[in-house]
């Protein structure tokens, strides 16, 4: 078996949108082939081990899904899931074949919870 950060219906390519903080082109998470609705993937796990406790303080481990798909309030075409163990990205309509994936999410500061 072969570790692969990315599903391999999901590819990175430069985004149309600008980073918040650099005023610069994102990478974007984008599909390689129609994905359809209700489709989901894992993109960061919840942890109290204590290992990962000292790179991760809130406790959420970000996989490569999860720091690639861009924010996108206007028509975002998947939605943030929280649940129990971990968080989950699930598209909300089918993605076409090189549409790039957006949620709708909010930064935070786990500090202020």
């Amino acid at each position: 078996m072969h570790y692969r950060p990315l599903p391999d219906e999901l590819t990175l390519d430069e985004s149309k949108y600008l980073s918040d903080i650099t005023g610069k082109r994102e990478i974007g998470l984008f599909s390689q082939k129609k994905i359809p609705a209700g489709t989901r993937w894992i993109s960061h796990i919840k942890t109290k081990d204590s290992k990962f406790l000292e790179h991760f303080p809130d406790g959420l481990v970000r996989l490569p899904l999860g720091g690639y798909f861009n924010h996108n309030p206007e028509d975002a075409n998947c939605k943030v899931i929280h649940t129990d163990e971990d968080i989950h990205l699930e598209t909300i309509r089918d993605i076409e074949a090189g549409e790039e994936l957006t949620a709708k999410y909010t930064l935070y500061d786990p500090e202020q919870e």
